[in-house]
């Protein structure tokens, strides 16, 4: 049960982060056409909400199985303890920051278009807020491979 869990696990982390990676080449090929980028944002909210947020979901519970499994002390085990942290952390920014700041800058763009002020201040939250996301989720697999903190 242990190698069934690990290897759902360690699958459904790259495919959450390995998606997440693609983001900020997908939004460089649209910057400068309302037309492209709408089209590319909408992409990324897709991939964002159907595959990258559920395979973050399902490495929460294979990695809560493997803990639960391996009987780790967390409090004894800072890598974990870290990990658990930044992913308790990821998962307040992820689903209450920058799922809704996709969702807001879409709508922007459909109503005020790519160079209102509003839209540009909310694309730089948006792709800030992403590499934040993103550098926290490397950090964790990091933890997670090197077993070291």
């Amino acid at each position: 049960m242990y190698i069934l869990f690990k290897i759902i696990h360690v699958l459904s982390a790259i495919v959450a982060v390995g998606v997440n990676l693609t983001y900020p080449i997908w939004l460089m090929r649209g910057d400068g056409s309302s037309k492209y980028q709408l089209h590319i944002l909408k992409g990324v909210k897709f991939l964002d909400s159907y595959v990258a947020n559920p395979a973050y979901i399902l490495s929460l519970i294979s990695g809560l199985g493997l803990w639960y499994l391996s009987g780790i002390d967390v409090l004894q085990t800072p890598w974990l303890l870290v990990s658990m942290s930044l992913f308790l952390m990821m998962a307040l920014l992820g689903f209450g920051l920058y799922s809704p700041l996709l969702s807001r800058q879409i709508h922007l763009l459909n109503s005020s278009g790519i160079n209102s002020k509003e839209y540009k201040l909310l694309d730089r939250k948006q792709k800030l807020t992403g590499i934040v996301l993103t550098s926290m989720a490397l950090i964790i697999v990091t933890l997670m491979v090197s077993k070291i903190s």
